[in-house]
């Protein structure tokens, strides 16, 4: 049997290619570049440049001022803890871990009257005599975020303020440390360590630069926590987080909202917060507005 030739293959022109990538190139970046609703009045462009970019670094759409007094930035809890911790371990000139690599007894009693307040410190003696780091949860944190800074390192066996960072406890560059801290907490720390084996929410801290911005945007006055996850969050992490809680009754997006980045803004005095008592020793935190640090440390430029 004679089969039929395949009928000769046609060559689209050059020119005509090059029309053709030409108008896929102007659809695509109308694409990128149009305002989306759905992501606070964002473009696409906009959105991956707040994503992904290196916070505070050249062309980065989030900016720090770095420039402010000791005093102000002492405000935030979690700073303040963190700077203890770290001045307590440069005046030690180092101290011994434990084989679990921690933060040894000793040290953690004598420091725990000075990271924690006098309430915390009357709560957890009244359930724990001998302390490991792990019973202060405020000081654990602070040293696993410092470690993750680069300002503690581990080495033989002994916990010390790295030779390069230590300049940076001084009273005039406390808005490095602020930064280099802050940097770490919300970029390279995991924020689901504290809540493991619940929920998991990756998508909410890769995208925590687009909340940061529409915070600033949106809590300026106080704002219901409940309204925010429509407001602050992309549609795809609220889809994320709809499609993790699923299986729990208790769960919602905003608790985790609340849970993985609103508290610790909380802590990092970017943010305040109305609390509503639930029982004796426990709360729930309804609204939240930006803070006069927020205004000072933090500014946003979208475009490029």
């Amino acid at each position: 049997m004679i089969m039929p030739k395949d009928p000769p293959g046609e060559t689209i022109p050059q020119a005509q290619l090059d029309e053709l990538n030409r108008k896929l190139a102007s659809i695509t970046q109308a694409y990128n570049t149009t305002p989306d609703p759905k992501m606070g009045g964002l473009s696409s462009e906009q959105v991956a440049r707040l994503i992904y970019l290196d916070w505070g670094e050249t062309g980065s759409p989030i900016r720090f001022n770095t420039d402010l007094p000791l005093d102000v930035f002492e405000k935030a809890p979690f700073f303040r803890q963190s700077r203890t911790l770290l001045k307590a371990l440069l005046d030690s000139g180092g101290v011994k871990a434990t084989s679990s690599k921690n933060l040894p007894r000793n040290f953690v009693s004598e420091l725990f009257p000075r990271i924690c307040d006098a309430t915390l410190v009357d709560g957890i003696h009244h359930y724990k005599k001998v302390l490991n780091e792990q019973d202060v949860w405020p000081m654990h944190m602070a040293r696993v975020v410092a470690q993750v800074a680069g300002l503690i390192r581990l080495r033989k066996g002994i916990f010390t303020v790295t030779a390069a960072k230590a300049a940076l406890l001084s009273d005039n560059r406390a808005g490095e440390l602020y930064r280099c801290l802050f940097v770490a907490f919300f970029r390279k720390f995991n924020l689901d360590y504290s809540h493991r084996g619940t929920i998991e929410a990756g998508g909410l801290q890769t995208c925590a630069g687009y909340t940061l911005l529409r915070l600033g945007q949106v809590a300026e006055e106080w704002c219901p926590v409940d309204e925010l996850p429509e407001s602050t969050l992309l549609p795809a992490v609220r889809y994320e987080i709809n499609a993790a809680i699923q299986r729990f009754s208790y769960w919602t997006v905003s608790i985790v909202l609340t849970n993985r980045l609103l508290s610790p803004l909380i802590e990092w005095g970017l943010l305040e917060g109305r609390e509503e008592p639930t029982s004796k020793f426990t709360s729930d935190l309804k609204a939240v507005r930006i803070t006069p640090l927020f205004k000072a440390f933090l500014s946003f430029s979208i475009d490029p």
